[in-house]
């Protein structure tokens, strides 16, 4: 598709690579693009892991899918896959370091930060439960 469209020099396909490997490709990388169309409720770790390499990120995926939101709280640039100019402008910006790829303040990126922050949430979401059970029992 890259040779069909003329860019083909401006793209590196890799293959598979093993983890280590792929995420030393990924911290040199200009610009991130994240393919995650019919996920609904799954997030893509690469998210977190391009974004937390502060490498400016493009998520294509549905706008009420829970990547797109995910990669809207976490500063990507995301876009349903027809969205060709806003994939063009958010590359252009990559292309133009007008888009640095930064967390917003205070937004989880580290998997041991998210996981304390689930364990809240679930304690929280048990103990509103055993709140409610226990004023519903005689």
């Amino acid at each position: 598709m890259a040779g069909e469209e003329g860019i083909l020099e401006h793209v590196e396909l890799g293959g598979l690579r093993p983890r280590a490997e792929a995420l030393e490709i990924l911290a040199r990388a200009g610009v991130s693009v994240v393919l995650a169309q019919d996920q609904g409720t799954a997030i893509p770790a690469k998210i977190y892991e391009s974004v937390g390499l502060g490498i400016p990120t493009m998520v294509l995926t549905e706008h009420g899918s829970a990547t797109a939101a995910a990669g809207r709280r976490l500063g990507a640039a995301v876009h349903p896959s027809e969205d060709l100019e806003g994939m063009a402008r958010s590359l252009e910006a990559a292309w133009l370091d007008e888009w640095d790829g930064s967390v917003p303040s205070g937004v989880a990126v580290d998997y041991a930060e998210l996981a304390g922050q689930a364990e809240k949430i679930l304690l929280a979401a048990c103990e509103r439960r055993d709140s409610v059970s226990t004023m519903t029992e005689p």
